[in-house]
C-alpha cells in the first residue's frame, strides 16, 4: 500500500508542476479531473466503511433500511448527472424534459417525459421496466423530484 501512495502523490506532484506551465483553461480541466479522481478513490474506500459503521449505528433495521433507500436515492441523481448527455440522445424526444438537474432522480424525469409522451423506444423501455418492478414507479417518483411538472 505504501508504494502505490507514494507512487500516487508523486504522480500528483509531477501532474501539478506540469499544470502550472499549461495555459489556465487546460489547467482547471486537470484540477477538476484529479479532484473527480481522487473523490471517486476515496468513496471506493470510505463507503464500505460508512455502510458497516451505519449498520451498526442506525439504531434498528428501519432506520438502516431508510438510510439505504436515501443512499439509493443519492446514487439515482448523480446518474441522473452524470448520464444526461447520453439519456437526453437515447431516451428522449428533442422536446422532451431534460435529464441533468441535480437533484431529480432518473425516474422522476423520466416519469415526466412518459406523462408528456416524449419518451423514445429505449425510454419507454426504461420506464415499464421500472414499473414492473415497482407499479407506476416512475409516475410516483415525479413527486420525489422538488421540480415537478
Amino acid at each position: 500500500m505504501n508504494k502505490i501512495t507514494n507512487w500516487f502523490w508523486n504522480n500528483i506532484s509531477l501532474l501539478s508542476k506540469k499544470i502550472k506551465k499549461e495555459q489556465p483553461p487546460l489547467r482547471g480541466f486537470i484540477i477538476n479531473y484529479l479532484l473527480l479522481i481522487i473523490a471517486l478513490l476515496l468513496s471506493i474506500i470510505l463507503f464500505p466503511i460508512g455502510f458497516i459503521w451505519a449498520l451498526f449505528r442506525a439504531g434498528s433495521l428501519d432506520n438502516y433500511s431508510l438510510y439505504l433507500l436515501d443512499f439509493a436515492k443519492m446514487i439515482d441523481r448523480t446518474g441522473n448527472f452524470v448520464m444526461s448527455y447520453m439519456f437526453n440522445d437515447l431516451l428522449i424526444t428533442q422536446n422532451g424534459y431534460k435529464y441533468g438537474q441535480k437533484d431529480e432522480t432518473i425516474s422522476g424525469v423520466t416519469g415526466k417525459n412518459y406523462i408528456n409522451h416524449t419518451l423514445t423506444g429505449m425510454g419507454d423501455t426504461l420506464a415499464n421496466t421500472l414499473d414492473d418492478i415497482q407499479q407506476k414507479h416512475v409516475e410516483k417518483a415525479i413527486d420525489d423530484n422538488p421540480s415537478n411538472i
